[in-house]
């Protein structure tokens, strides 16, 4: 339950913080959104587009955690779901692809031992 109030909490945050980039103008350009957080953050450019990625994949991947919680297989829906916005966040520029490449291979890493066991027959410990 507080797992769940805590998601929520922060799903207001990422929400509330978007219109702070767009302040001061008339119309809303996505590709300019990172340059636009860190003008208004003060922070460099390669953090706001860090803080604009995490903000637009928390807007998908939290409510998709909160609906899948107590399902078998919520792990693979959430990396479904959080590669796919993120490799969208990469094609419009948000994120460089050596990211996508490092987060794909520590996924590969963490599942190699389970995969193993499973193919092998051994019981997990």
């Amino acid at each position: 339950m507080k797992y769940s109030i805590f998601i929520t909490l922060m799903l207001f945050v990422f929400i509330a913080i978007v219109p702070l980039a767009y302040a001061n103008d008339d119309s809303v350009n996505l590709s300019d959104f990172p340059q636009k957080l860190a003008d208004a953050l003060a922070i460099p450019l390669f953090a706001g587009q860090i803080l604009a990625s995490t903000i637009f994949i928390g807007l998908f991947l939290f409510p998709t955690l909160l609906l899948t919680r107590g399902i078998n297989e919520q792990l693979i829906i959430g990396l479904l779901v959080g590669l796919s916005t993120m490799s969208f966040t990469i094609a419009v520029g948000w994120l460089p692809w050596w990211l996508l490449l490092m987060v794909v291979l520590i996924t590969a890493l963490m599942f190699a031992g389970s995969m193993r066991n499973w193919i092998t027959g051994r019981a997990a410990t």
